[in-house]
């Protein structure tokens, strides 16, 4: 009699094997999409914090390299600066954000004659992130008078 329970059981945990696997692929898809979502969360903030910045001339253009349109933007060849955010969350608990933020320039023109237009591209990387994807922004600023003052912004 123990053995027809104990087979009976096994026949139980071997059926609902199937009814709960598409639950915790749900689960865990997610939790993949709400780290993605706060990583958004986090790239966006940071890219206002290097703009506001750039604004307050903090990061000036003339340390920013150019980089000419033919050439491929690798990643360590621009002005890079590293960051870490940690955020609290609502059961007491702290999350940590780090990463890295490179940072090129684009300038129409000669270099006898340079334009005031330059077109900033910002990109983002978290070490969170296994494929190391970047986030990329454009902010297109303008030099007056000798200083960068930023004009638009295009994403």
């Amino acid at each position: 009699m123990l053995l027809e329970v104990l087979i009976a059981l096994a026949l139980l945990s071997l059926c609902f094997m199937p009814l709960l696997a598409p639950q915790f692929a749900l689960l865990t898809a997610q939790k993949k999409l709400v780290g993605d979502l706060e990583n958004d969360r986090i790239a966006a903030q940071m890219f206002l914090d290097i703009k506001e910045r750039m604004y307050n001339n903090t990061i000036a253009l003339d340390d920013i390299p150019v980089k000419e349109r033919n050439d491929l933007m690798k990643e360590g060849e621009g002005l890079r600066e590293g960051f870490e955010i940690v955020e609290a969350l609502p059961d007491g608990t702290a999350k940590t954000f780090a990463g890295h933020y490179e940072i090129f320039r684009r300038q129409k023109g000669s270099t006898a004659l340079p334009m005031p237009y330059h077109l900033i591209i910002v990109k983002l990387y978290f070490y969170s992130n296994k494929a190391m994807k970047p986030y990329v922004y454009n902010i297109m600023a303008e030099r007056i008078n000798g200083e960068a003052d930023d004009e638009n912004t295009a994403l």
